[in-house]
């Protein structure tokens, strides 16, 4: 059994794509001598020829049979076109039941890897689990470029002894519906399933988007989600979430309860405090290139100017993408690919894990905010 890297989840499931690309003088000039044109039509539809060429991630997790020391659970794999994966890896990690216990939705350490099964299987089982203990279980699809993770994970027990009450399905539908000043609001529907114990309450977590991911253990240990409110009562289905920083981007989580536990996280939702009502903050300023390595660029940029009305950026990410350099071809249309997010005093980043010998297109954001208005080509080793 291994340890679950900080990086191993797909580069592709961590990438932005968005739209409406402006044509660029300096892409017809004479001294880009790359060849590379990448304006597909899986790029014009919002999907990185990378995103297509990636298998599509399992769904429908559940449990198959619970047994002594093992379980055994199944999925399914939505028709999308998407070629097949390399194998499919279950991982594991015990479960936080208890209600009003930290989440481990940050801890990418807690989770372990088992078993790997055939492209063409869909069940699997994991063995030497302790009997009596809930565990909670996904399912992963390899592939040569990374793993694409099931957004369904599933609780199970191993001891042959089939309990009479489970802790329920996740919350459904949860979604944001108001971003106002210093809030946001999230709603859901009840869980599909209650565990055959009837849902006695929610609740409501988040944290900082920027704190979703950690280098190391000791700096994701120390990630800690706060909780909205404790317990809501089981007939409430919309909560405030208030005392947020105005266009901090925040991960909001939401579980139900019964009396044999606190149930599995659906999809965390993304929500900006004050998006709905405040200006964003301003764009960066002064783009450019600070050095171009193996795989690698880095960029510079200046604070954005002060503009009345506007709060500073609570951080800064980088957006690029791979652009023809033929002269006279068309500019690229395709999507825009994101970093890792910057802390508001940073002046500079790098993007790492590129292609060599490529050229790219560069622009800044604030988080949350306005794009650079200029953007700057650069060049891999």
């Amino acid at each position: 059994m291994t340890l679950l890297p900080p990086h191993s989840r797909s580069r592709t499931r961590n990438r932005t794509a968005t739209t409406g690309a402006r044509t660029i003088a300096w892409l017809i000039a004479p001294l880009l001598m790359m060849v590379m044109v990448v304006a597909t039509a899986a790029g014009a539809l919002g999907e990185s020829p990378e995103e297509m060429a990636a298998p599509s991630a399992p769904v429908e997790v559940r449990v198959v049979a619970e047994r002594w020391n093992s379980v055994e659970v199944a999925w399914q794999i939505p028709d999308e076109g998407r070629p097949p994966p390399t194998a499919y890896r279950l991982y594991y990690r015990r479960a936080a039941i208890e209600p009003g216990s930290q989440p481990v939705e940050a801890r990418w350490w807690s989770y372990r890897l088992d078993t790997d099964v055939g492209p063409d299987e869909r069940r699997g089982r994991i063995a030497h689990l302790e009997n009596g203990v809930w565990y909670e279980v996904t399912v992963v699809a390899l592939h040569d470029s990374g793993l694409e993770w099931s957004d369904d994970s599933v609780l199970v027990r191993p001891g042959g002894r089939v309990p009479t009450a489970r802790p329920p399905d996740h919350p459904v539908d949860v979604r944001v519906v108001a971003e106002g000043a210093g809030s946001v609001t999230v709603a859901w529907e009840p869980p599909a399933n209650d565990g055959g114990s009837p849902v006695t309450g929610y609740e409501v977590w988040h944290i900082p988007r920027k704190d979703r991911w950690k280098e190391n253990v000791d700096d994701a240990e120390a990630v800690r989600w706060a909780r909205a409110d404790g317990r809501l009562d089981s007939d409430v289905h919309r909560h405030v979430v208030e005392g947020l920083v105005n266009f901090e981007e925040y991960l909001v989580i939401v579980a139900a309860v019964n009396k044999a536990g606190r149930g599995v996280f659906p999809p965390r939702v993304y929500a900006v405090p004050g998006r709905g009502e405040l200006d964003p903050p301003a764009a960066p300023t002064n783009i450019r290139v600070v050095a171009e390595g193996d795989g690698s660029v880095t960029i510079g940029w200046g604070a954005p100017g002060a503009e009345e009305g506007r709060p500073p950026p609570t951080g800064y990410r980088i957006r690029y993408r791979v652009v023809a350099t033929v002269p006279g071809a068309e500019p690229s249309l395709g999507s825009w690919f994101i970093s890792s997010d910057f802390s508001s005093e940073v002046r500079q980043g790098a993007v790492t894990d590129m292609a060599n010998n490529t050229w790219y297109e560069f622009r800044v954001q604030s988080v949350a905010g306005d794009w650079s208005e200029d953007s700057v080509p650069a060049r891999t080793g």
